[in-house]
């Protein structure tokens, strides 16, 4: 867990963006009263994923994902090697390569995720490895407070996204850096729901206060072939039997995801973009 003591300062409300006071067991808004649990040392901005107006619409699916995200390395072994996607674009490590040790970095929507034991990680939900429970469109920091905003494969299961977008940006320092990742030709994946898709231009044109430094190819094609194809043979040879269906749809993943690899390759030709399975954006606030 990160030092909770190095973001004190930048917390505010995220209702009416005063300042905090700590009191026992909470954080307390100086301007409008309103009280915010400490659980286990670690503040909670959204009582439950309820609150939040989001709901999953395959409750199973989500179900098992939180269930095994109690086990982080587990989950992201499983993740990493089952998964149809075979993640070829830069990593937020480009972001921090570009920022001192003592930049202020946030990991939003983070899951299970560390990226670096410096970055504070935010999540909707309290999982292992989560710093502040918070909901992304209502960020409790300050205008302008932190040097870098990290967002992966994250902003397809908000419902209002534009709303999202423009908290990251609010946030961020001016020439402060943003890296986010999203999925452009992917199946529905719930978590705990899926609203939204991007092409490269679409991307760019939401985050319109940055200046764009690079974009790329995040899951090459082959990536998006397969998570299209496993859902098609389930759904085909489960002769609309939902169990069936579910049972089929792991067996596929499992057996068809080594065929990712050839995106190591494909990634690279030059027209991929167009059938790509996502995009990474790399930009710096104007």
């Amino acid at each position: 867990m990160v030092d909770q003591e190095a973001f004190q300062e930048i917390l505010c409300c995220p209702d009416c963006r005063s300042n905090l006071l700590r009191e026992a067991g909470s954080l307390v808004c100086g301007e409008c009263g309103a009280h915010y649990p400490i659980a286990d040392g670690i503040p909670h901005f959204v009582e439950s994923l309820a609150d939040s107006g989001i709901a999953s619409s395959e409750p199973w699916l989500n179900s098992l994902k939180n269930k095994l995200k109690a086990y982080p390395n587990f989950y992201w072994f499983l993740a990493n090697v089952c998964s149809p996607v075979m993640p070829t674009g830069k990593s937020p490590q480009v972001l921090l390569n570009r920022l001192p040790s003592s930049a202020v970095v946030l990991n939003l929507g983070s899951g299970t995720k560390r990226i670096s034991s410096s970055v504070l990680n935010v999540d909707l939900l309290p999982f292992k490895e989560v710093d502040i429970v918070a909901d992304i469109t209502r960020l409790p920091f300050q205008d302008s407070s932190v040097d870098g905003v990290i967002n992966e494969v994250a902003l397809e299961h908000i419902p209002d996204c534009q709303t999202a977008i423009t908290e990251m940006q609010r946030v961020l320092k001016s020439g402060g850096y943003l890296y986010a990742s999203v999925p452009f030709l992917l199946g529905y994946h719930p978590s705990p729901d899926d609203y939204h898709r991007w092409t490269i231009q679409g991307l760019i044109a939401d985050f319109d206060r940055l200046e764009t430094i690079e974009t790329g190819i995040g899951g090459g094609p082959t990536s998006a072939l397969l998570w299209i194809l496993q859902e098609w043979l389930a759904m085909f040879l489960s002769f609309n039997i939902p169990l069936l269906y579910k049972a089929l749809w792991i067996i596929l993943m499992v057996l068809t995801s080594p065929l990712k690899l050839l995106d190591l390759v494909l990634s690279r030709y030059s027209m991929a973009w167009k059938i790509a399975s996502g995009f990474y954006y790399l930009g710096v606030k104007k």
